[in-house]
């Protein structure tokens, strides 16, 4: 998301330019002299007295900076640029409510002004109320139709309720208004690449490329979807970065690149050798607690080993949809079992919502005793989530893999749903986690070979837990079982669900669909069979990590 909140940095009175110089080189103190000595001179100064709760700002002194913002409105209270100010540091302050106020009250001061427009969007996009992020947005577009920002905000929401093709008709225009925002370029590639079109995608980020050639993320992109040769130019890119001008994260987004290289290359012992040089870096930077884990196993199973199913006293008036859940561990298939789900007329495929964590966290359902009140509202907040997408079709599926936890929670919220779990051989898939290149919190045990092994442990149990307790509601796939008997393990699946064979179900690796996870460039191409293979190539190295299971 475009989440940099916007202030107006460059007052027009040439007075106040030399202040605003010190600002831009965050030479803060100097800068809260000047604007003092300034405001001896001008006391009835609204835009003086703006500046000064900036560079306030800047210092992290908010209350100064709260003080300064309302005195410029209260000496012109036509000037809504402070308001705009006092709504960011609410905002910072974590104070959405009167962070609110604020944006909203300078829009009606001032219903020109855009700069609250996309301030406000920002805090609806990160609570995901996307239909008046959407609003905002298109009311800001009316007044300023060159707002980059604006269209760009709007391919970022577009993106996160399946309307790709929306999203990329407005990441297109925010180019074409401002071509220097080169981070667009990347985020096109990125979507087309997503979307199965490969060479486009590449073709976006090689033009990123070379305006910022040392951006080993995009190079870590393009290797999930290329398989490289050593006549490659590409390589020669790569080889020459200099990485002691990289930060600790990209230094492992390079090393991963570099192990998929020698393992295209057939040089496993240097695949290896990057692979553990990435995941060790990424394990320093992100530490995970294997523990911190452990500690929920004993929660969960007490929470529900009594399988008392809550009535509800009411029932949610929303559209007749019913969610399939796709679950089990990452790289465990979830990808592929969603791709070929999303082929059949009856199912609209959602990928990854990654709703029911952030949810039952908020809600504090892991400690708090479940009652009609509590699960209703994790049902209702789920069903307002999910029907910002287009859904034509009775059912849809949510392919966020860790959501296995959650299972309790979710037979309670949806007692006829239908639970997809697919497992894996875990020696492919301790090896598929270890060489994936993952963004974000929650695969952070992928880090560590034996942290892998430790959270496949907790998951087993805890399915074997909800298996034997849910059993009725839950549908186990092996993934090794599925790519070698396709069409017989497809049709128990859709009998599963209560679905009619199609046979487009088996053209799954066709078509335009928006795939946002590690396991895209897999889901595009045909049953590859020798997925499950990779990891006995660097079974020397996996051999002693395996001995205890």
């Amino acid at each position: 998301m475009h989440k940099e909140l916007l202030v107006k940095r460059n007052p027009v009175n040439q007075k106040f330019q030399p202040i605003v110089k010190f600002l831009n080189t965050q030479n803060f103190d100097q800068a809260l002299i000047e604007i003092q000595q300034l405001i001896q001179k001008y006391p009835n100064s609204s835009k003086a007295f703006n500046l000064q709760g900036i560079i306030q700002m800047s210092l992290n002194n908010y209350q100064e900076a709260k003080n300064s913002f309302q005195k410029s409105f209260d000496l012109n209270n036509r000037y809504v640029d402070p308001l705009n100010n006092l709504g960011i540091i609410y905002f910072k302050e974590k104070n959405f409510k009167k962070s609110i106020y604020f944006y909203e009250k300078a829009i009606s001061h001032n219903n020109k002004f855009t700069l609250p427009y996309l301030n406000l969007s920002i805090i609806y996009i990160e609570s995901e109320d996307y239909k008046k992020a959407i609003k905002l947005l298109k009311q800001l577009i009316l007044i300023d139709k060159n707002s980059h920002s604006a269209f760009y905000n709007l391919f970022k929401i577009y993106i996160q309720i399946n309307k790709h093709e929306i999203a990329i008709k407005n990441l297109k225009k925010a180019i074409s208004i401002d071509r220097c925002q080169v981070n667009y370029l990347k985020d096109l590639g990125n979507t087309y690449i997503s979307m199965g079109q490969f060479e486009t995608g590449i073709k976006y980020l090689m033009e990123y490329l070379e305006l910022y050639p040392n951006s080993t993320d995009v190079f870590s992109l393009i290797g999930l979807v290329k398989k490289f040769n050593e006549k490659d130019e590409i390589l020669n890119k790569i080889f020459s970065i200099d990485q002691n001008a990289l930060s600790e994260v990209r230094k492992a987004d390079l090393y991963f690149t570099l192990g998929k290289i020698f393992n295209d290359l057939e040089n496993y012992d240097k695949s290896f050798l990057y692979y553990k040089k990435a995941n060790n870096l990424k394990e320093k930077l992100n530490p995970y607690d294997i523990e911190n884990e452990k500690k929920l196993l004993p929660i969960i199973i007490r929470k529900f080993e009594n399988k008392n199913k809550i009535k509800f006293m009411k029932n949610i008036k929303s559209k007749p949809i019913q969610p399939i859940f796709i679950l089990g561990m990452p790289r465990s298939g979830t990808s592929l079992i969603e791709q070929v789900l999303s082929k059949h007329t009856k199912i609209t495929a959602l990928g990854e919502i990654g709703f029911l964590t952030k949810e039952i966290s908020k809600l504090n359902l892991v400690n708090e005793n479940l009652t009609n009140n509590n699960i209703e509202l994790l049902k209702r907040n789920y069903i307002s989530r999910v029907l910002m997408n287009d859904i034509n079709t009775p059912f849809f599926t949510d392919k966020t893999p860790l959501n296995f936890k959650w299972i309790g929670f979710i037979t309670h919220a949806f007692p006829n749903v239908k639970i997809i779990h697919i497992k894996r051989d875990i020696k492919p898939l301790c090896w598929s986690n270890y060489k994936s290149n993952f963004y974000g919190e929650a695969n952070n045990f992928s880090n560590k070979l034996t942290n892998i092994i430790e959270y496949y442990k907790i998951y087993k149990e805890i399915m074997s837990f909800y298996v034997n307790n849910f059993n009725d509601q839950i549908f186990t796939i092996s993934y090794e079982k599925f790519i070698n008997n396709f069409n017989d393990e497809l049709n128990d699946l859709l009998s599963f669900i209560g679905l009619k064979w199609e046979d487009e179900c088996q053209n799954f690796f066709k078509g335009k669909r928006y795939i946002n996870t590690a396991s895209f460039a897999q889901v595009k191409k045909n049953i590859y069979l020798n997925s499950s293979e990779e990891w006995k190539l660097y079974e020397k190295y996996l051999s002693n990590y395996f001995k205890e299971l």
